[in-house]
């Protein structure tokens, strides 16, 4: 409360201005201090070779919990890009790490392009995708985990450059968790709108996309760090 003068056609008036402010305790979703949800591997595997796996949470620092980041989580030839409330991908999606208020979360796979269509190098620290020669409407695009055995870790400036289609027109890329560098020009002859991506990813050079990108998705490989060292939750929940 405080007050304020106003001066209205020469006049001067008094007013008292009053703010009101009300506060609640958000409700939690979950009404004890505890919450255990179910992932299902939804055609992948757990490592203990189970189809759900269950993990509790204490509701300690905040009322939604990180969800799995599925690193015991796998199925070849497919990449994980978050979770979902239904088995069928057409509930809410939920990226890795990404808080939730749902006890049954279902994975989300997508299926890796074709190998044979990219062109790629080996190097000391695995494979390095120099090019694409497949389909100019894939969508998703998603760039495979592994080529003969190896990771997959970057992305070279040429990837687009000499396409036999001339440029890519899908709308979704999907990186897989190994990619750790991105070069200039890269995508310079793609129309990407969405982006899935992992945190692991180190680099990406300027102008490695020529159109902006409109949607990320950020998916967690490593636990989040910032809240467990100030007990603060405020800027997981900004992230997520």
């Amino acid at each position: 409360q405080g007050g304020v003068r106003i001066t209205i056609d020469d006049v001067e008036h008094d007013y008292r201005l009053v703010i009101t402010s009300k506060c609640e305790n958000k409700e939690a979703a979950y009404p004890e201090n505890s919450v255990t949800i179910r992932y299902h591997a939804n055609n992948g595997q757990w490592a203990d070779g189970e189809e759900v796996h269950t993990e509790t949470y204490i509701l300690s620092y905040h009322f939604r919990p990180n969800t799995s980041i599925g690193e015991e989580l796998t199925r070849d030839g497919y990449t994980l890009v978050g979770w979902n409330t239904k088995p069928d991908g057409k509930g809410e999606h939920i990226g890795l790490g990404s808080r939730t208020d749902s006890t049954e979360l279902y994975a989300e796979w997508l299926p890796w392009t074709d190998e044979k269509s990219f062109t790629y190098r080996r190097t000391q620290d695995g494979i390095v995708l120099t090019g694409y020669k497949g389909s100019a409407d894939v969508d998703p695009l998603v760039l495979p985990k592994k080529i003969d055995g190896l990771d997959v870790v970057e992305i070279d400036s040429s990837f687009t450059t000499n396409m036999p289609c001339k440029a890519l027109t899908g709308s979704t890329l999907v990186l897989p968790e190994s990619i750790k560098r991105i070069k200039s020009k890269a995508f310079e002859n793609a129309a990407f709108s969405e982006l899935f991506f992992y945190d692991s990813l180190d680099e990406v050079e300027e102008g490695a996309f020529s159109d902006p990108i409109a949607t990320y998705h950020i998916n967690a490989a490593l636990p989040p760090a910032f809240q467990a060292e100030n007990d603060n939750a405020r800027f997981a929940d900004k992230v997520d």
